[in-house]
């Protein structure tokens, strides 16, 4: 196996804490500097209307683009027995969640270089082998 990600192989991400807590979700890799198809081409005959500056950023060297799947996701509800529409002090009383979309995306997310310990937030690395 490569140490090299390249486009669709399964990685470790490492969440950065914005809701206070810090833990892995999987995520997949979506672009490497290598597979960025860099920008529409401006060399098609005439003017052609799609000659532009492709807006996704080339990641930076050791970094790769990922789209990270998450159980819940943007746009997660939580139904509980004393209220329809609930916040985040209702989980405790939670009869259903419905998830939300499931997946966003990181740009620019360097490997995790540790050795052992917990791995720096914002960061991927390879699934432990069994």
């Amino acid at each position: 196996m490569s140490d090299q990600p390249t486009i669709g192989r399964i990685v470790h991400y490492r969440t950065d804490g914005r809701n206070g807590l810090i833990y892995d979700l999987p995520a997949i890799v979506t672009c490497t500097r290598d597979s960025h198809p860099g920008d529409y081409p401006a060399a098609l005959p005439g003017d052609h209307p799609d000659a532009r500056r492709n807006p996704l950023p080339v990641p930076d060297e050791g970094c790769v683009h990922l789209t990270v799947f998450t159980p819940g996701g943007f746009g997660t509800k939580v139904a509980t027995l004393h209220t329809p529409t609930a916040t985040d002090a209702d989980y405790v009383d939670a009869q259903k969640l419905t998830p939300g979309s499931g997946t966003y995306v990181e740009w620019n997310v360097p490997e995790n270089r540790m050795d052992g310990g917990n791995a720096e937030p914002r960061t991927w690395r390879w699934p432990e082998r069994p």
